[in-house]
C-alpha cells in the first residue's frame, strides 16, 4: 500500500520531538487527529484502554513502537473545496490518499470536520466496495460513527489506529 507521500509525517522527526518536548508542548504543536497506518494496528499501544498483563508480558512490550507504520494527519488538502469534511480514498484528489486496490476511489469522509474546532471526530462510509470498519464492526453506509483515540479504523484492506496529539505523544515516547 502506498500513502500519498506529501501527507505522511516523518516518524523519526516526530520521535525526536516527542522526546524533547513536554506533553503540553507536543499537543500544542501537533493538535488534531492522526491515522497510524500499519498492517497490524491492534499491536500498537495507542489510546487509553486498560489491559491486564503479567510482568513478563509487560517487559516484552517495553521499548520503542515498531518501525513499520506511517503517521498521516487527518487534515484538509489545499485543493479540497469542502470545509466540513476530509475525504479518504484511492483517487489522487482526496484529502488522504491510500493507493491500495481495496480502497474505493472515494471511500469515506471524516464528517463535520473543521480544523481546530472542538468536538468529536466522525467517519462515514460512502458506500465503498470493500466497506469501512471501526473496531471490527462494519459501518452502514451514510451513517456517521464517532471515533476515539485508540479506535481501529479499516478502509478496505488498509488498517490504522486513530490518535490525537496526546495519544501520539505517548505512543512515540
Amino acid at each position: 500500500m502506498q500513502i500519498a507521500s506529501n501527507r505522511a509525517l516523518d516518524v523519526s522527526t516526530l520521535r525526536v520531538r516527542a522526546g524533547a518536548l513536554t506533553r503540553e508542548q507536543f499537543v500544542r504543536d501537533y493538535p488534531g487527529y492522526y491515522l497510524v497506518v500499519t498492517p497490524n494496528p491492534e499491536s500498537l499501544n495507542i489510546g487509553y484502554r486498560t489491559v491486564a498483563m503479567s510482568v513478563a508480558s509487560a517487559r516484552k512490550s517495553e521499548g520503542a513502537p515498531p518501525a513499520t507504520f506511517d503517521i498521516v494527519p487527518i487534515a484538509k488538502a489545499p485543493h479540497n473545496p469542502y470545509p466540513d469534511r476530509v475525504s479518504i480514498g484511492r483517487a489522487t484528489n482526496c484529502d488522504i490518499v491510500f493507493r491500495d486496490a481495496s480502497v474505493s476511489k472515494l471511500h469515506a469522509h471524516f464528517h463535520d470536520f473543521r480544523a481546530g474546532a472542538p468536538g468529536p471526530l466522525r467517519v462515514v462510509d460512502l458506500g465503498s466496495s470493500n466497506g469501512t470498519r471501526v473496531n471490527h464492526v462494519i459501518l452502514e453506509p451514510q451513517h456517521p460513527v464517532v471515533l476515539e483515540p485508540g479506535d481501529t479504523l479499516q478502509l478496505g484492506g488498509v488498517k490504522a489506529r486513530v490518535a490525537d496529539g496526546d495519544a501520539l505523544y505517548e505512543f512515540l515516547r
